[in-house]
């Protein structure tokens, strides 16, 4: 969803995506909702020509703010989120590492904002993956004998969302 926030969303490109996801919740009346997020809300955030670094109660409240307010569109249709927990993420690219995406602090600080807003925003659940991609707290690359992780470290590969989906989906009919 990138940088939701008022402040720091000054382009109507995110009111084009608020309006977006507005007209597919309208438009699919039947859609489960899915957040993955995390990849660029773990890394350090450009604000108004500043940089918003980790860990300060700025980037703390930037990154909270933005997660509720994506999650309050999302569920504005009166329908249950799922808000997937930040995988354990590999480093990325050797040309352009981002070690960030492995520092356990700041995933421990994505997972208490996630915790956090989803006890402020009414129908949000969190779904509790981890285990599964990163048992052990290791990354694990294979699941159901498919490949996880795309080369960028950070997106599922079309297998990968299948293997997860065929992991969720029992859960998700249960409710």
């Amino acid at each position: 969803y990138g940088d939701w926030s008022s402040d720091v969303c000054s382009s109507d490109l995110c009111g084009r995506i608020r309006a977006r996801w507005r007209a597919a919740l309208r438009d699919d009346p039947g859609a489960v909702i899915a957040l993955m997020a995390g990849a660029w809300d773990i890394l350090d955030h450009r604000v108004d020509g500043r940089t918003v670094r980790f860990p300060t109660p700025a980037w703390d409240r930037l990154v909270h703010d933005s997660l509720v307010e994506a999650l309050q569109v999302l569920t504005g249709s009166g329908r249950t989120a799922y808000l997937f927990e930040v995988p354990c993420f590999g480093a990325g690219d050797p040309a352009y590492p981002l070690p960030e995406r492995t520092d356990r602090a700041r995933l421990a600080a994505l997972d208490a904002i996630w915790a956090r807003a989803a006890r402020e925003v009414p129908r949000v659940r969190i779904v509790r993956w981890r285990e599964v991609v990163c048992p052990g707290g290791r990354r694990a690359e294979r699941l159901g004998g498919a490949d996880l992780w795309e080369a960028d470290d950070v997106h599922l590969t079309p297998e990968g969302a299948r293997a997860v989906w065929r992991w969720w989906l029992p859960q998700l009919v249960r409710g």
